[in-house]
């Protein structure tokens, strides 16, 4: 007699994403997809030509100051590259420009009702916003990757180089970028407007770096230290110089996975809208 087959053993998987390799397939098919949407409009060369415009003006401004006529009266205690990785305008266009690049990608889906047609082909919640979230990803690493032409003038200009502070700088650059962006996802998940998910997004974004603006006037150290630990850019400055702590991964990529948990759970809700 046909003895019905047995199904394997259910494996510990707390997140919920299968094994298998037809899972990963699909989701790279639906990461690929994402990507090229993100490229065939409009707004992603609006905010890669304002994310390097921003930048280009800090760059002319360290060339004046490391290469000009008052470079003569400087005392330069800081390499130049680490003044291209740490600064508040770098920063600011982060926190502005990652919720504008995924304002749009469910939030838009919702509001165009595509959403609901995408839920009901085989693929799963999850795969659907870490489609969403590689694709903009992809496109926050080309728009840092553009900037190491940067890297290779200020070289020319630095009478000492470590590739240390740059490379942990750009990782932190990197990691911030994510965090800001699986928030981003996240707010876009919950709202079918793109401009409640941009405005609902920019003071979970912006919050925590004012926290750093405070700490200075700060009296008491370990209210200095809970801040430089618990907040994006307090952490990115030991990144800055070299200093890669496992504390500082876990950080990022747990409230990263966060958001995410949280994006997939707002997509989940649109079964009972």
């Amino acid at each position: 007699d046909h003895q019905p087959q047995a199904w394997p053993p259910e494996r510990f998987n707390p997140l919920g994403i299968p094994f298998e390799a037809w899972w990963y397939d699909l989701l790279a098919i639906l990461s690929w997809r994402e990507i090229r949407a993100v490229f065939t409009r409009p707004v992603a060369y609006i905010v890669l030509f304002v994310f390097l415009a921003i930048n280009g003006l800090l760059f002319f401004a360290l060339l004046q100051y490391y290469a000009g006529p008052i470079s003569l009266t400087q005392d330069f205690e800081l390499p130049p590259n680490y003044w291209l990785t740490n600064n508040g305008t770098i920063f600011f266009s982060i926190m502005l420009i990652c919720p504008a690049i995924t304002m749009r990608l469910l939030a838009e889906e919702q509001d165009l009702g595509t959403l609901e047609s995408l839920l009901t082909a085989p693929v799963t919640h999850i795969q659907v916003v870490l489609s969403k979230f590689a694709s903009a990803v992809f496109f926050y690493s080309c728009m840092l990757f553009v900037t190491l032409g940067y890297l290779v003038i200020l070289r020319q200009f630095a009478n000492e180089w470590d590739w240390g502070p740059v490379l942990g700088g750009y990782l932190g650059l990197f990691l911030i970028g994510c965090l800001y962006l699986s928030i981003g996802l996240f707010t876009s998940s919950i709202t079918r407007s793109q401009v409640i998910a941009f405005v609902i997004a920019l003071p979970l974004i912006v919050g925590p770096f004012f926290l750093n603006m405070l700490e200075p006037g700060l009296e008491k150290e370990w209210m200095r230290e809970v801040i430089r630990h618990v907040t994006p850019y307090g952490l990115h400055q030991d990144l800055n110089r070299g200093i890669i702590h496992w504390k500082t991964l876990v950080f990022f990529v747990s409230n990263t996975l966060f958001f995410l948990f949280l994006a997939v759970r707002g997509v989940e809700s649109h079964r009972w809208r």
